[in-house]
């Protein structure tokens, strides 16, 4: 087994066999049911979250992680659909008749509040009326 000839050969058989043995159907359903058997247990779960939550620690893996999310994100696909649910967002709230009424006042106490003379002693420049 020393001879690395053979060891390549054994390599390729070993993978050859496992997809073999991984594209069977009844294989799968068995291995479905071993392993979702194997999942259910509380302490499969934890011990799977903890080697996880230790991979996602490293830096390298998270710099990997921020980089795939990149390209993910810089992708034409991600970047037609914001754009689409940003149209989307933008038209139904420009429909919204509550929402135009209030950025309405909003703009008008603006207005008013910017052309209020603020050296003049009876005026509130927040609500445009003398005082009393």
């Amino acid at each position: 087994m020393a001879d690395e000839h053979n060891q390549e050969k054994m390599g390729l058989l070993l993978k050859n066999l496992i997809l073999k043995t991984l594209s069977d159907e009844n294989m799968q359903k068995e291995m479905a049911v071993h392993v979702k058997s194997i999942l259910s247990r509380p302490e499969v779960r934890d011990a799977v979250l903890a080697v996880i939550q230790g991979l996602f620690n490293e830096p390298r893996v998270q710099q990997e992680a921020a980089d795939f999310f990149k390209s993910v994100l810089a992708s034409d696909t991600v970047q037609g659909e914001a754009t689409e649910l940003g149209r989307t967002i933008s038209s139904s709230l420009l429909r919204d008749d509550s929402l135009q009424k209030e950025a309405g006042n909003m703009m008008w106490g603006a207005f008013k509040y910017s052309f209020t003379p603020t050296f003049v002693p009876w005026t509130s420049p927040a609500d445009g009326k003398k005082d009393s």
